[in-house]
């Protein structure tokens, strides 16, 4: 088991460290990935996370992730995450995520859960908890497994689109972000695209 919890940074930092980890300390029993368990680390989203996104050819996973999380639209994964919300009262819309946050600001049962109602598919991230502290509105995520390379920047910004219609309809700012991934791994394809990311003068 490899565990890591560092201060906030910025999404693109936390990236590079978390594709550093797995490839210097990651296990190999898996033949298609190297992988790190149980990892956790806190950062922040910001506009230039999308723009280095671009730098490495990923916006185009973004803009796939976002159909994937908040549409029924035809995507390149070939499936859907927004009929799997379900809040604390069982409603599929944020309302009763946002409606509890507001009579309790406190409160520790904001939590949106992603339950695939066909029973067909697990998906990836599998729990965003909002909470209200200091003012602001922290949040934490659980995903099962994340590609490392190709998703977790991506899903990190929808988890960030989540935090942002929350606080929109809180007047708050977002503060953190943790994210608790049970299974961080990169495929073994992709390792020459994450050494060039890693070590750009190499290239």
């Amino acid at each position: 088991m490899i565990t890591t919890h560092q201060l906030a940074k910025r999404l693109g930092e936390t990236w590079k460290n978390l594709l550093q980890l797995v490839i210097e300390h990651g296990d190999d029993s898996d033949q298609e990935i190297r992988e790190a368990r149980t990892v956790t680390m806190d950062f922040t989203v910001g506009p230039s996370d999308i723009t280095e996104l671009a730098e490495y050819g990923l916006n185009e996973t973004l803009s796939e992730m976002r159909k994937v999380f908040f549409t029924s639209e035809p995507n390149r994964f070939g499936h859907s995450y927004r009929t799997c919300w379900r809040g604390p009262f069982g409603k599929d819309d944020l309302t009763d995520v946002i409606d509890l946050l507001k009579e309790q600001p406190s409160t520790k049962r904001a939590l949106l859960v992603f339950v695939d109602p066909t029973g067909k598919k697990v998906p990836c991230v599998n729990a965003i908890h909002f909470l209200i502290r200091h003012g602001r509105l922290d949040l934490s995520y659980f995903a099962r497994g994340q590609d490392v390379y190709l998703k977790f920047c991506a899903d990190a910004i929808c988890v960030h689109d989540f935090g942002a219609m929350v606080a929109k309809a809180l007047g708050i700012r977002i503060g953190t972000i943790t994210g608790t991934i049970s299974s961080a791994h990169i495929y073994r394809k992709d390792f020459e695209r994450v050494e060039s990311i890693l070590n750009p003068a190499r290239k």
